[in-house]
């Protein structure tokens, strides 16, 4: 009996300490500068003159960081609902996670 009251327990928690270490590494990017990394990586196969190399690797590496949070978002609320838990609507955080990554003009 404990067991059927733990395991989904158990298994919220998990997806929940999976979803604020994401929003965490976003939040670490975000204040990054949108993916400097990334910006670095790119730089150097591009053959754009140097201010529309920057603003375009820029945009790439902040694209890249939103598909892969929302992409996380909705497995994460996809293993939610399997679970039976009641779930947040995904909506509000993925708008969350493009003003994170693109800034508040979105």
């Amino acid at each position: 009996m404990r067991a059927l009251l733990l395991d989904p327990l158990l298994n919220w928690l998990r997806e929940t300490w999976r979803l604020l270490v994401l929003w965490f590494v976003v939040f670490l990017t975000w204040l990054l500068g949108g993916g400097t990394v990334f910006v670095e990586i790119v730089r150097s196969a591009a053959v754009l003159p140097d201010g529309a190399q920057d603003e375009l690797v820029r945009l790439l590496g902040s694209v890249l960081i939103g598909v892969v949070a929302a992409r996380v978002l909705l497995r994460h609320r996809y293993h939610a609902q399997a679970s039976g838990f009641p779930v947040a609507p995904t909506r509000h955080l993925a708008v969350a996670a493009t003003r994170a990554c693109f800034g508040s003009g979105v």
